[in-house]
């Protein structure tokens, strides 16, 4: 063991740019620390600047084939569920990781670990291990309902949870101590509470360049923006009628060929109100406003919009982590899923027309009543011990 002498409370969150839902909630985990409690909490990704393979496989390679080879990042996430395979993954993704993150934790005298994704765990560990093993290590599972098995190759952490069912998957199949696993609601920022003020929605609105009296739909996928929005939207536009009062709300993300494809079908449409946007920082203000919102489903995006407690339209979603997204939303009758673009047009435009259809949906939406609970988890991540 090498010497190792804290002087305060420091936490790593460790996390990879592999979507939003790793780095959000390890954001809001640490907003909600350094603000209750005297801790100070450093975020970063967990693979060193100079790992230029592996930032490129993981990061831009998820990217990549999410959005535009979806089968081929299905056959990986199968492939390396197989336990051969997947120790030769974590063994090319630990070797040098390691030895970066025993620098990180001396040089800013670390008292306690969080992971945020699966590649970073492994090395996290180790390096635990060479600089002090009574560094408490806590991996937090992104993923609510099915979760890949890299999440658990060190079995011996202490893991956060958002499901029950996730919980019990865990202890009957990969054999966690159920008393290490803490289950809480999914992290979401508080700004994604449900908004019934018509007054605030009607000063959104009008912030964001919708009339007030308008429906609006919301089409959103996140950074990368939503695969196949623009035949959507070219879909919406043929079936909304003349002076019909419904407003559309286009969010491309980083994408800027899909924001130039839009742009033009906005310019061809003129009689429908259609915004384009890119990258955007109110995501909150927007989803509020929508009458629904069509999007793929990934965990983060599922919830912020389930917490405002708008229905979903689901046009996709990546094989494995998050086919448990899909069927909670379709379970509980708050969302829709289909791959058809006309089929998610005719839901979305039912959805602003049809003020029972609406209704029946609102009322199952306030039912599940899902609701961050921040300050609940932060108090577990400082209340574990070694």
């Amino acid at each position: 063991m090498e010497d190792f002498q804290p002087k305060k409370e420091k936490y790593l969150f460790l996390y990879l740019n592999t979507g939003n839902g790793h780095k959000a909630p390890a954001m809001a985990l640490k907003e909600e620390l350094e603000k209750y409690y005297n801790i100070e909490v450093v975020l970063m990704p967990g693979f060193a600047p100079k790992q230029v393979i592996a930032r490129s496989f993981f990061e831009d390679g998820y990217h990549a084939t999410t959005a535009a080879m979806p089968a081929a990042y299905s056959a990986f996430y199968d492939i390396t569920t197989n336990k051969i395979v997947l120790r030769l993954c974590q063994a090319g993704c630990t070797i040098v990781t390691q030895f970066y993150l025993r620098k990180i934790l001396k040089q800013h005298q670390i008292t306690k670990v969080v992971c945020f994704h699966f590649a970073v765990g492994p090395a996290a560990k180790r390096a635990i291990q060479a600089v002090n093993p009574k560094i408490p290590y806590i991996v937090n599972i992104t993923d609510p309902f099915t979760a890949h098995p890299a999440w658990y190759l060190v079995k011996n952490a202490n893991f956060i949870a958002y499901s029950a069912r996730l919980k019990e998957e865990m202890v009957q199949n990969h054999g966690i101590n159920a008393n290490k696993i803490g289950v809480f609601p999914f992290i979401i920022g508080s700004q994604f509470f449900c908004e019934n003020d018509a007054n605030i929605l009607s000063r959104y609105k009008r912030a964001n360049g919708i009339p007030p009296e308008n429906k609006c739909i919301l089409l959103a996928g996140g950074g990368e923006g939503l695969p196949g929005a623009a035949k959507i939207l070219g879909e919406l536009c043929r079936r909304i009628e003349p002076n019909e009062k419904i407003s559309i709300i286009a969010v491309c993300g980083r994408n800027k060929s899909q924001n130039a494809i839009m742009q033009k079908q906005a310019k061809i449409h003129k009689n429908v109100d259609i915004h384009v946007l890119g990258f955007v920082e109110n995501m909150h203000e927007l989803i509020k406003i929508s009458d629904c919102v069509v999007t793929k489903a990934g965990a983060s995006m599922m919830m912020q919009i389930l917490a405002c407690q708008k229905p979903s339209i689901f046009t996709t979603y990546i094989h494995g982590q998050e086919k448990g997204n899909i069927e909670y939303v379709l379970q509980n009758g708050v969302g829709w899923f289909s791959r058809s673009p006309k089929t998610n047009a005719n839901t979305a435009l039912r959805l602003c027309r049809d003020r029972d259809f609406a209704q029946s949906a609102a009322i199952r939406l306030a039912k599940l009543n899902v609701k961050p609970d921040v300050p609940k988890i932060a108090k577990y991540i400082v209340e574990v011990e070694k």
